[in-house]
C-alpha cells in the first residue's frame, strides 16, 4: 500500500514539475546575455515563455521540450549551426547566415537603399519597413530575402520588397509543415523565414509580421479573443473571431455588398441591395 501511494506521490510530482518547467520558445542566439528586446516583446505579448539558449550549448540541449524554435541571427555566425534542429519541429529563422545549411534555399540575399525600404503584403497594400533608410552614421538598413529561383519550392511569400522594376522578393515567407527542404529533409512543422531583421527601425507592421510567424509556426496560439480582434480595417466586411479565446481560434472575414445606402450608388432600378 505504502509502495502504491509512494508510486502516485511520484507521478503527481512529476506531471507538477514538468508543467511548471515547460517553456514555449527555444530561443538560441550567439549569446544568451544580449537576447533582442524586440522580439522577446513579441513573445510577451503572446504570453509565450522563452528560455535563451547560447550557441555553445545547442549540443547540449532537449529541443522537443519546447514548442517552438527561433533563430536569431544578430549578425553573427552560429558555431553549432549543423546542431540546431531546423525543420524538425516549429521554426522561426532570422538567422541570415546559416540557411543554406538548413536546407531553406542555395543563398540569402539582402537589399538596401537611401530611401527606407517598402514591403507589399501579399494580396494587400505597401508600408514602409523601417522608419530610416540608415543607422547613424549612414549605414544602410538591410532586408533579406530567398530568391525565387534559390529557395525550397514549398515556400508561400507573405511580404515581398522591390529589387528592382518588375522584380520582387520574399522578406517573409512560410513552408508549411511536411514539405521538402532543399537538404533533402521533410519539415516536421510549420517554418517560417523572417528577413525584417533590423528591429530598432521597425515600422508596426514588420512588428506585426514577425508576430504573425509566431502564430504560423504555433499551432497553440489563440488567435483571437473576440470579434474586435479581427477587425481588418475594410468597412465592407463582417469581422468574427470563431471559438473565440481557444486554440482552434481564427478570423473570419464575410464580404457584404454594402455598409449603408451609399455603397449602393443612386442611379439603381428597383430596390437597394
Amino acid at each position: 500500500m505504502k509502495t502504491l501511494l509512494l508510486l502516485v506521490l511520484s507521478t503527481i510530482l512529476i506531471i507538477l514539475t514538468s508543467n511548471v518547467l515547460a517553456v514555449d520558445v527555444a530561443y538560441v542566439l550567439k549569446n544568451a546575455k544580449k537576447p533582442n528586446k524586440d522580439f522577446l516583446q513579441v513573445f510577451d505579448g503572446l504570453e509565450l515563455s522563452v528560455k535563451l539558449i547560447d550557441d555553445s550549448n545547442v549540443k547540449k540541449t532537449n529541443f522537443s521540450q519546447y514548442n517552438i524554435l527561433f533563430v536569431d541571427g544578430e549578425m553573427k555566425q552560429l558555431t553549432n549551426s549543423k546542431s540546431i534542429p531546423v525543420g524538425n519541429m516549429p521554426t522561426i529563422v532570422a538567422n541570415m547566415f546559416h540557411p543554406t545549411t538548413w536546407g531553406l534555399t542555395e543563398e540569402v540575399s539582402s537589399i538596401v537603399s537611401n530611401k527606407p525600404l517598402k514591403i507589399h503584403i501579399i494580396g494587400g497594400s505597401i508600408h514602409q519597413a523601417y522608419t530610416s533608410c540608415c543607422k547613424p552614421g549612414g549605414v544602410g538598413l538591410p532586408m533579406y530575402y530567398l530568391n525565387d529561383f534559390n529557395k525550397a519550392e514549398g515556400f508561400e511569400k507573405v511580404a515581398e520588397t522591390f529589387i528592382n522594376e518588375g522584380l520582387t522578393e520574399g522578406v517573409v515567407q512560410y513552408l508549411p509543415k511536411g514539405k521538402k527542404l532543399l537538404n533533402g529533409k521533410t519539415a516536421k512543422g510549420n517554418l517560417c523565414f523572417y528577413g525584417i531583421t533590423e528591429t530598432d527601425f521597425w515600422e508596426p507592421i514588420s512588428r506585426d509580421l514577425f508576430e504573425d510567424c509566431v502564430r504560423f509556426v504555433d499551432p497553440t496560439t489563440i488567435d483571437c479573443k473576440n470579434d474586435a480582434d479581427c477587425e481588418d480595417g475594410d468597412v465592407l466586411t463582417i469581422d468574427e473571431c470563431i471559438n473565440p479565446g481557444t486554440k482552434l481560434s481564427f478570423c473570419e472575414h464575410t464580404k457584404i455588398e454594402c455598409n449603408d445606402n451609399d455603397d449602393c450608388g443612386d442611379d439603381i432600378l428597383g430596390e437597394l441591395f
